[in-house]
Formats: structure tokens, C-alpha cells, sequence
């Protein structure tokens, strides 16, 4: 099941890490100059007098532009993907997953109570195309070669007993922060609160068993992949220069962190927008630079946000400990299963809100029969069509009325 990496090790620098991307310099925009002034102060009134109507209309249209600015800026609009036009990522033919697999290490997560009844999904589907993975549960199964969470903890020399014995309870600042998590997750399920856990030492492990690939991602046994339209992301020139630059890249659907470390759970806490974080079940995906610079943080990391309620949240609190923020992708990477999206997705925020021409990498919270379903139309249109998966090709199936603004 699982292969060794490829042979050529990449030599690590070590060197203080590159200023993460952000999105105001993808494109390499260049700031403007001030001009001069418009006329000398002996000349203010009367320049006033001949042209008080078109400064008015110049002032009133700045306004408006500032004021949508900074709607765009509440709903994380600045923090939107760098792919504006991903219609043109590359030629469908290009975009192929078998010319990046070889650079490309997966490790799933899943649990002792849910895997025989979810695995079989991905492993009969789209993971049969992945060279390079591995699987992490909260116990190891030798049937299905899953490694848990004993094994995780003692690859970082952390004891699991010793530090699920010391974890303090979840301390909620108030009685409504403990209601919103009581529904957000089943406290009863033993296997949900140890699946926190698993994120962190599951990239320790996963660095450990391919030291040396470009990308490293991190998804759910529920979580249906598009390998040639992640391959097409994967492989956009902004990509493909950070890892030639040595840029850190922590990309993904983007959550805003919430009940942990103080944070609300409205988004907002004292007037300031929440940190965004990647959402574990739609992947969560590191460049060769970022889980290289985790990677030595991931024990102090486990243990200083060991209350935190969700092991997606702790990534993404340990990259802010590193000063790197996501890139946002919550165009392409899915949080709930298809028929879902087409139904909500006039509720969406507008950083959430693909194009019909949007390619599609994966969704989230997918059954049995959904697996069948998005597996045969990656058949027809990625394997006979030779084309990628886009989201007009999902919406004409799964929700024929739906109608993309234009």
C-alpha cells in the first residue's frame, strides 16, 4: 500500500523562511507614485468654481469603492483565491494527475468506528490513483495498514496516555460558546474527540514516510478528490514558482477559527476578523517549504493547543504561530457533498461562490453512492473527454434548475 518517495532528496536550505504569498504581490503589481498637486493654492477657488461637478462625481464614486471594499473585506474577499482566471490554469490535456503523482503524498484520515464502512469508498475510487499514502485512525488496523494515534504521538516523543491524562476540559467563556459547540459536535462519540489529534502528528508521519515531495495534503475517508483538477491547481505557475522560490504555500477552503484560543464564534472577536484557517475535510494542503517549516513546531504545537476542539483549527493556529497565513481555495475545495452546495449556494459567501467554469478538486461529507457518482463522471469527462471536472458539469447532474449568476 504504501511506496517510498522518490529517490532524488531535495536539499533543505534551512534558511529564514521567504515571505509567504499573499495576495498582493501574486501578480507582481507595482505601486503608483503620487502626482503633483492639481493647481497652486493661489488657485484653489477658482479650479473649484470651473470644476466642483466632476470632483464631486471623482469623490462620490471613491466612496463607493471604499465602502465595497470594505464589505469585500468583512467577508474575506482580500483573502480570495489567486486563481481569478483558473479557466485558464492549463490546457485539459496538460493538467494530467499522472505527470505529479510522483510528487504528491496523501495521508486520510479516518477512525476504528467509521472504517470498514468509509474507506472502501476512496480506496475503490480515486485514491487507487495516488502512489504516495498513508492512513491515520485513532487505532492502527493492520487489515487496511492505518497507523493510530499511539504510533503518531511516539513519532513526535510525545506519550498519548500521558498527554490525554494531563488535557485540561474545555474551558468556554461563556454559556452560549458551549452551546454553539455542543451542536456543532456529537460529545458523545469518543472517536470524534480523538480525531483532533490526528492532524498534527499525521503530517509529522507523513514527512516521515516522503521526506522529499512537492505538495503534501491532508483529507478525510469521506472526502471525494478530482486528482486532475488538483493537479491542474497544484501545477499553476504562481504554484510552481513558489516551490522554486522556496515560498511556504498552506492553502485550502478557507473557516474562520472559532471557540478556540479565545476566539468567537460569530468570525468576529473584539472588532477584528477571526484567522482563517483550512478545513480539514475539504484537504488541507502544504508545499514541500510550509510542512518543512511545521514540522518542528508540531510538538510544541500539540501540546500548547491541545484543547482546541478540532485538529484542522490546530494547524492552522500553529501556521499563524509562523506568521503564515492561508491562501485561500474555497472555490475549488468543497466542504459539503455536491447536491448540498447546489442547494445552499445562494447562502454562500461570495469568496465561497464558484463559476460554472471553476475547475472542482474535491467535496466533502460524501456517501456510498456519491463516490459511485462523481468516480463515473470523472470517467466520462476527465478519462474518455479527456477534460476536467468543472462545476457546471456537476450542477447539470446533480441540480439540472440551478442557474450560475452571471
Amino acid at each position: 500500500m504504501h511506496c517510498n518517495a522518490t529517490s532524488g532528496k531535495r536539499k533543505s536550505r534551512h534558511s529564514k523562511m521567504k515571505q509567504p504569498m499573499n495576495n498582493s504581490n501574486f501578480y507582481g503589481e507595482k505601486s503608483k507614485g503620487r502626482g503633483r498637486g492639481l493647481v497652486d493654492s493661489s488657485g484653489v477657488g477658482a479650479f473649484w468654481n470651473k470644476h466642483y461637478i466632476f470632483i464631486v462625481w471623482i469623490v462620490f464614486i471613491l466612496t463607493i469603492a471604499i465602502l465595497w471594499s470594505l464589505r469585500h473585506l468583512y467577508y474575506g474577499l482580500f483573502y480570495s483565491s489567486p486563481l481569478e482566471d483558473n479557466t485558464k490554469l492549463l490546457s485539459d490535456t496538460d493538467a494530467a494527475w499522472n505527470a505529479l503523482s510522483n510528487r504528491v503524498a496523501f495521508a486520510m484520515k479516518t477512525g476504528a468506528q467509521v472504517i470498514e464502512d468509509r474507506f472502501p469508498n476512496p480506496n475503490s475510487t480515486w485514491l487507487q490513483r495516488v502512489k504516495h499514502y498513508i492512513i491515520v485512525s485513532d487505532q492502527a488496523d493492520s487489515r487496511y495498514g492505518a497507523i493510530g494515534l499511539k504510533e503518531l504521538f511516539e513519532s513526535v516523543g510525545l506519550s498519548l496516555y500521558t498527554f490525554l491524562e494531563n488535557r485540561q476540559p474545555l474551558l468556554l467563556e461563556s454559556s452560549s460558546q458551549r452551546k454553539t459547540l455542543e451542536v456543532t459536535v456529537d460529545q458523545a462519540n469518543v472517536g470524534w474527540w480523538q480525531d483532533r489529534e490526528k492532524n498534527l502528528p499525521g503530517f509529522h508521519m507523513l514527512w516521515k514516510k516522503f521526506p522529499y515531495m512537492d505538495w503534501y495534503i491532508m483529507c478525510d475517508d469521506d472526502t471525494f478528490f478530482f486528482l486532475d483538477g488538483l493537479a491542474a491547481i497544484l501545477q499553476h505557475p504562481i504554484f510552481e514558482e513558489a516551490m522554486r522560490e522556496e515560498i511556504p504555500i498552506y492553502m485550502g477552503n478557507q473557516y474562520n477559527v472559532a471557540l478556540c484560543e479565545g476566539y468567537d464564534p460569530s468570525g468576529v472577536t473584539n472588532g477584528s476578523l477571526n484567522p482563517w484557517f483550512a478545513h480539514g475535510g475539504s484537504g488541507i494542503i502544504l508545499n514541500y517549504w510550509a510542512l518543512e517549516a511545521l514540522i518542528d513546531m508540531i510538538p510544541w504545537c500539540m501540546q500548547r493547543f491541545q484543547d482546541c476542539w478540532a485538529g484542522d483549527i490546530k494547524v492552522g493556529l500553529c501556521f499563524q504561530e509562523l506568521g503564515l497565513s492561508i491562501v485561500p481555495m474555497g472555490t475549488h475545495f468543497i466542504g459539503v457533498d455536491p447536491k448540498s452546495y447546489f442547494d445552499t449556494y445562494y447562502s454562500q459567501p461570495p469568496y465561497k461562490q464558484s463559476k460554472g467554469q471553476d475547475i472542482v478538486a474535491s467535496f466533502h461529507h460524501c456517501d456510498d453512492e456519491e463516490f459511485a457518482f462523481l468516480f463515473a463522471l470523472e470517467q466520462q469527462i476527465a478519462g474518455k473527454n479527456k477534460q476536467l471536472i468543472r462545476f457546471k458539469h456537476i450542477a447539470e447532474l446533480v441540480s439540472p434548475s440551478f442557474q450560475f449568476p452571471q
